[in-house]
């Protein structure tokens, strides 16, 4: 699925460099983790508001087996029992 992820520009080479990491997450409105979404407006309007003026937009293919709405109280690693009905 192609989404977006927005940030701040000083962010670019880490992630260039290293890929997305939820260790360094910093703000984490959705728990512990990346948040990515498949409307760019939406990833811009949650990406860091200190400084509004210079931001960068990544868009990535992401490869996942399922999702979840995330909370700021949320740890990872997040696994769904699927095993009982």
């Amino acid at each position: 699925m192609e989404l977006f992820h927005a940030t701040s520009p000083d962010n670019i080479p880490s992630i260039t460099r290293n890929n997305f990491d939820w260790r360094r997450s910093v703000r984490t409105k959705f728990g512990e983790g990346v948040s990515f979404s498949p409307n760019a407006g939406y990833a811009n309007l949650h990406c860091n508001r200190s400084n509004p003026l210079r931001r960068a937009m990544f868009v990535v293919k992401v490869l996942f087996n399922s999702s979840c709405s995330g909370h700021s109280t949320m740890k990872l690693p997040f696994l769904a029992d699927t095993s009982t009905g």
